[in-house]
């Protein structure tokens, strides 16, 4: 479950949950924008938690990979522009948010577009031109 808040970043939305992370939108209150935070929370595949040794090894993962992330400079992909740690020692890393991604263009004419994942089952994505999903998609 998504904390209410990630160090100064405030939760704005769910955006994604994994095995390992939960990935959230949340607002920068000093900048005004918003970012996507990735924070480490290992679970097994029944929600259960993994064994202690097992989690160090996902752990240690998480931050190389934000490590790398932040190392990386590339149009294609986001850079990592902090890693933190939450005051039980969870780390969690910030992204930019970038809200231009298929699912945010199918999901735009709902309450809340950010995700597919949260598009009332009754309710059909919109259409989207194909020159607009040919740029999306390249």
């Amino acid at each position: 479950m998504p904390r209410p808040n990630y160090g100064k970043y405030r939760l704005f939305a769910p955006l994604h949950r994994t095995r390992f992370a939960d990935i959230v939108i949340c607002r920068d209150p000093d900048l005004m924008v918003d970012v996507a935070v990735k924070a480490f929370n290992m679970r097994n595949d029944d929600g259960s938690e993994p064994e202690p040794d097992v989690a160090a090894f996902w752990r240690d993962r998480f931050l190389r990979e934000a490590r790398v992330l932040a190392r990386i400079d590339h149009p294609h992909i986001a850079a990592v522009r902090e890693l933190s740690y939450l005051d039980d020692g969870t780390p969690y890393m910030v992204m930019p948010f970038y809200p231009a991604t298929l699912s945010y263009e199918i999901g735009k004419d709902t309450d809340d577009p950010m995700t597919l994942a949260r598009l009332p089952k009754n309710r059909h994505a919109r259409a989207i031109e194909l020159s607009r999903a040919l740029t999306i998609l390249r």
